[in-house]
């Protein structure tokens, strides 16, 4: 577009006419240096992620029943209430042999309470 409209782009480096083809061609490569760049960092950061998953040590949320400590570890939540609840989902679920019909009895049981 910048071609079209004969804008001249400017960098820290330098000020490109894109009209001019050395200086899309310094363009282009630049874009593709940093496009080159950008998936290397990328790369590298899931590397990390997955080294740090390997070793256990990586905690994106806390799943429901736990809290994340300052020394980001994860202990079960203090709330016996929150412990119980949890129990009876394991608990049914064992009983009934599937999660559909766990949510279903739950739902269920919600409705008696309701109504």
């Amino acid at each position: 577009m910048c071609r079209v409209v004969d804008t001249l782009l400017v960098d820290q480096e330098a000020i490109y006419a894109p009209r001019q083809s050395n200086d899309r061609l310094l363009l282009g490569l630049k874009g593709s240096l940093n496009e080159y760049e950008l998936d290397l960092l990328r790369q590298r950061s899931l590397a990390a992620r997955y080294q740090k998953a390997r070793r256990g040590e990586l905690i994106v949320a806390a799943p429901v029943g736990y809290l994340k400590t300052d020394e980001q570890k994860l202990e079960k939540d203090r709330d016996r209430r929150v412990q119980q609840a949890i129990a009876l989902v394991f608990s049914k679920f064992s009983e009934l042999g599937s999660v559909r019909q766990t949510l279903l009895w739950f739902l269920e049981q919600e409705l008696r309470s309701a109504g």
